[in-house]
C-alpha cells in the first residue's frame, strides 16, 4: 500500500483533495493541478432531499482557467478512527461539476451545487478536488 492509499483509507482524503469547512464565508485554497484556486462556501440551504451549496471559486493567479472541473465527495461525518471507515466509504457519494465559463485572473465565479446524501445521512463531510483543462496567459504589449 502506498502512502497516498494509506492516507485515503485513514484520513479519507486523496492528495489532491481539500476538506471543505462547512461554515459559510471561510476561504480555503486548493491545488488545481496547474495552479491554485480559492474556494469559499457562500451559503448552504435545504433543497429537496439534500442541500444546495453556493461556492465562490477565485483565481489568484496571473492566467485564465478554462474547463475547470470540480469533484465533490460528500456524505456523513467521517469516523474518527479506522473502525467504521469501510462502512463510511460505502455511504460517501461523488458529484462532478464543470464550470462552463472561464475563470479570469483576480476574479471569482459563483457555482451552485445540489448534494443529496443517502437516506438517513446528514451532510457533514464535503471534500473537493479541482482540475483545470486549459490555461491561457494574457497577451503582452
Amino acid at each position: 500500500m502506498t502512502v497516498s492509499e494509506f492516507k485515503q483509507r485513514i484520513v479519507g482524503l486523496r492528495d489532491d483533495q481539500v476538506l471543505l469547512d462547512l461554515i459559510p464565508q471561510n476561504c480555503q485554497m486548493i491545488d488545481a493541478g496547474v495552479g491554485s484556486c480559492y474556494v469559499l462556501i457562500k451559503s448552504i440551504v435545504p433543497f429537496g432531499d439534500g442541500q444546495r451549496i453556493t461556492l465562490n471559486v477565485g483565481n489568484p493567479s496571473e492566467y485564465t482557467y478554462a474547463g475547470l472541473r470540480m469533484k465533490l465527495e460528500y456524505g456523513p461525518q467521517r469516523p474518527g478512527s479506522y473502525e467504521g471507515m469501510e462502512d463510511w466509504n460505502d455511504r460517501v457519494r461523488t458529484k462532478e461539476v464543470l464550470m462552463a465559463r472561464e475563470l479570469k485572473p483576480g476574479y471569482w465565479k459563483e457555482v451552485e451545487v445540489s448534494l443529496s446524501p443517502g437516506e438517513g445521512d446528514r451532510l457533514e463531510h464535503v471534500a473537493l478536488s479541482v482540475d483545470a483543462a486549459e490555461l491561457s496567459f494574457a497577451k503582452g504589449n
